[in-house]
């Protein structure tokens, strides 16, 4: 039998404060800094340059939140590769912070098939990453 961790994270719940850098700034943790820059997905004209603990990034609004997520989940996770399953992954931005910051052995994200299309787009790049649909 494998061992597991299960982490909940609800982000209906998630209490959004105003999305500036100073807000999330507090608390997101010095390994998850290098996601902020993420100026490679998405919409580019969203992209804004920002200056976070003397570092310049070209950061989205939303590379800023899934650092600020991922803060929030990283003290729950072991310090060994992991394999994630996250059921609702969305267009992926959490899975693509975790993938770029630490050593996952493999992150599937179930969706449903449409929003699937878009986070396998998004995480093309990450051989370990993976997409289905949970038909």
């Amino acid at each position: 039998m494998r061992e597991g961790l299960t982490v909940h994270f609800d982000n209906s719940t998630w209490r959004k404060p105003q999305c500036t850098l100073e807000a999330f700034g507090s608390f997101i943790i010095p390994e998850l800094e290098p996601t902020l820059d993420d100026s490679s997905v998405g919409n580019p004209s969203l992209v804004h340059e920002i200056t976070f603990n003397g570092n310049t990034y070209r950061a989205t609004n939303s590379s800023i939140e899934y650092a600020a997520m991922a803060s929030i989940i990283w003290p729950c996770l072991p310090s060994t590769p992991i394999d994630v399953l996250e059921i609702g992954g969305g267009y992926g931005g959490l899975a693509r912070t975790f993938l770029r910051s630490r050593e996952i052995n493999s992150y599937t994200i179930v969706d449903i098939p449409e929003v699937g299309r878009c986070s396998a787009f998004f995480l093309k790049e990450f051989p370990n990453a993976r997409v289905i649909d949970p038909e």
